[in-house]
């Protein structure tokens, strides 16, 4: 909290918020980081943001070998923080020596994924400033997986300029791929094109992808396109003039209707929020009229999106009440609940979870319904966001998968502390297998997101928990 609000205090200067990049809590370590980015960006103080990059670089290899946990953290933060700056001689050149000091791993210490993982995210710096991916297609010091490099592509040409023409075809590629992650980056980085082919990419890929991460990455970046695309009709209004933009409405209007016809034979909570969002956005008024039902849908996030689609139509909501939502548990069944505390052995060592049965005993009871059942064993945190969270348990490894049904939320008064578990969502009432371990107090999440027990033991290890690290075992111990 002290570094984000010392971030914005106008007295904060760079030499203040970058003694804090070494706070002794690491977590105000990141955010100063964060800060110090945003303040030498602003002040074109490119250099010495270059500068504290290499010294955070000095820190990471200080015994030789990656130093895990709270030291990687600050360093891949730092990294994508400069992200802005990359093209910068100062930061490239810092970028490329710590791609070379990476690489050249002591003979006693074997390569890890941390390195990899330190080495990658060196990579696309790197790639950014030059404006191709042509480092990161190597990356990793042979640490990480080859779809991981491909999704890594996918993120450089979503940012970097240049030619349209050329990163669409490297991107129809990633299209292709047979990993899901590297279709959802590539079809995210596709939308930022705002080209006819790049449009057509899209539409494509929501009529012929049926995979679920995919379709919502599709959506997601139509919708983007389509925001852009009003803002520039806007633009031609005021300035007096009009023409053909070439946006292709009928296949717009296909698309959407192929891609709703999936997404509810699924019943995917976070596909049908996020098509009815996009269809709102795009103003597609044709299909509003087939959202109709959805209006009563058993989903509170579901019903809200559809009444605002059905709203901005002008289209009468349908009749009747929405359908039974999932139950909670009975009295007898809450008294039943299980109490105890839940073992994960993770590849960076074991977490104990004491469960808040009194709070929330739906959430606990399905959870340990899960770790009895083997559910997590061998799942990954498929995402970290340093000083914020670290997440787990979709079977897909993508964070759009879950265990086949949801639940209802779960409101209480406990506080996001340090330690504390949640249950993730895509949107009220969506909880299922998902969870997350906050690394620091997070207030906003208090009484949005289900929290259903806290780390006890094992916080060190959480602490050093990187993207793809495995739960190895789950297991429920009672009280005793």
């Amino acid at each position: 909290m002290a570094a984000r609000a010392l971030s914005r205090h106008p007295g904060s200067t760079l030499a203040r918020l970058t003694a804090a990049t070494e706070d002794p809590d690491w977590t105000v370590s990141v955010h100063a980081v964060r800060a110090l980015a945003r303040r030498a960006l602003g002040e074109h103080a490119e250099p010495a943001y270059a500068a504290q990059l290499r010294a955070l670089l000095d820190r990471l290899l200080a015994t030789g070998d990656v130093a895990p946990g709270p030291p990687l953290h600050v360093f891949l933060t730092a990294l994508d923080a400069a992200a802005p700056m990359a093209r910068h001689a100062a930061v490239h050149t810092v970028a490329n020596d710590a791609l070379a000091r990476l690489a050249t791993v002591p003979p006693d210490v074997p390569a890890t994924r941390d390195r990899g993982l330190a080495h990658c995210a060196v990579a696309r710096l790197v790639d950014l400033g030059r404006g191709w991916p042509a480092r990161v297609d190597t990356c990793g010091l042979e640490q990480l997986a080859d779809p991981e490099r491909r999704v890594l592509a996918a993120e450089v040409l979503a940012v970097v300029e240049g030619s349209n023409a050329q990163r669409g075809v490297y991107l129809q590629r990633l299209l292709r791929d047979d990993d899901s992650r590297v279709r959802q980056a590539a079809v995210t980085a596709m939308g930022g094109l705002d080209t006819r082919e790049s449009i057509a990419a899209l539409l494509a890929t929501l009529r012929d992808d049926d995979d679920a991460g995919v379709t919502n990455a599709a959506l997601e970046a139509l919708r983007g396109a389509g925001s852009r695309r009003a803002s520039r009709l806007a633009a031609m209004v005021l300035a007096g003039t009009t023409g053909d933009d070439g946006w292709p409405a009928a296949d717009v209007v296909a698309a959407l209707r192929t891609a709703l016809a999936r997404v509810r034979a699924a019943d995917d909570l976070e596909g049908l929020v996020t098509w009815l969002a996009t269809a709102r956005e795009l103003a597609v008024r044709e299909l509003a009229s087939a959202a109709g039902p959805l209006a009563l849908h058993a989903n509170l996030a579901v019903r809200r999106a559809a009444l605002d689609l059905l709203s901005d139509a002008g289209v009468a909501r349908p009749d009747g009440g929405p359908a039974a939502p999932p139950r909670p548990l009975d009295a007898a069944s809450i008294a039943a609940a299980p109490r105890g505390r839940v073992v994960l052995e993770t590849d960076r060592g074991e977490v104990v979870i004491e469960l808040w049965t009194e709070r929330a005993p739906t959430t606990v009871t399905r959870f340990v319904e899960l770790v009895r059942s083997g559910f997590y064993d061998g799942l990954t945190f498929h995402r970290v966001v340093p000083a914020f969270v670290v997440q787990g348990g979709d079977p897909r490894g993508d964070g759009y998968g879950g265990p086949g049904w949801s639940q209802r939320c779960e409101d209480h008064r406990a506080p996001y502390e340090r330690g504390v578990v949640g249950m993730a969502l895509a949107g009220r009432d969506t909880g299922g297998s998902q969870l997350f371990i906050t690394h620091s107090p997070q207030p906003h999440l208090d009484a949005r997101y289900t929290a259903f027990g806290r780390v006890t033991s094992g916080m060190d290890a959480v602490d050093r928990i990187q993207p793809g690290d495995h739960i190895r075992r789950a297991r429920f111990e009672n009280h005793h």
